[in-house]
């Protein structure tokens, strides 16, 4: 079982996802906002991080560096999920080193397929 957490402001799409990983037993914690995100990462491991980039207040970015600057999570799996642009998901290649992309509109067959690649990269 992976501890998962899902950064998203929307709340039909963070139930999705909460859904996706719960219905594969993964322990999920989730958060509305970059904010709460960090004091997540702060406070325990993650295996996996599903991210928004657009949110108020704290962005995508934001955590995503704060994640990598961490001891604890440095080395989680981060999966960006976002309807950005071409410049912007480049950015998350260059500032935080996002393991894998998928883009919005959701497409639950991709979501569910990048994140347990992702997991079973991590997770024995």
């Amino acid at each position: 079982m992976a501890k998962c957490l899902i950064v998203e402001d929307n709340l039909v799409n963070r139930e999705i996802f909460v859904e996706l990983l719960g219905d594969e037993g993964h322990d999920i914690v989730e958060t509305s906002n970059g904010q709460d995100a960090i004091r997540a990462l702060d406070e325990r491991a993650f295996d996996l991080i599903v991210l928004d980039l657009y949110m108020p207040d704290v962005d995508g970015f934001a955590v995503g560096k704060h994640a990598r600057a961490s001891e604890r999570n440095r080395d989680v799996k981060i999966l960006v999920v976002s309807a950005a642009d071409g410049s912007d998901l480049t950015r998350t290649k260059s500032e935080f080193a996002a393991d894998a992309i998928v883009r919005k509109p959701l497409d639950l067959e991709e979501f569910i397929s990048v994140s347990s690649q992702l997991l079973s990269e991590e997770v024995v």
